[in-house]
């Protein structure tokens, strides 16, 4: 569930009032910019992780960053965070 807050106007969304929120361009939950990419400029693969040396990604996740939505982004890079 989506949340909205501005002062005191608590705002919670299903799916049929996701419209509504696009309409308040202080919700965060619609207006949130994506993610800068956690590119290094090196841009070596690990044969046995198969993840970036710089980045930690792995071929695919480099291949769809684009294409990633801002959330989707933001969950790769907490998972970038737990590889080692």
């Amino acid at each position: 569930m989506l949340h909205c807050a501005r002062k005191q106007d608590n705002y919670a969304a299903g799916p049929l009032t996701l419209l509504a929120i696009s309409a308040r361009p202080w919700c965060s939950a619609v207006t949130m910019p994506s993610p800068s990419s956690p590119c290094t400029g090196i841009c070596r693969i690990d044969r046995k992780t198969g993840w970036c040396e710089g980045c930690r990604r792995t071929l695919d996740e480099i291949a769809d960053w684009a294409m990633l939505t801002a959330t989707e982004q933001r969950a790769l890079l907490a998972r970038l965070e737990q590889r080692s």
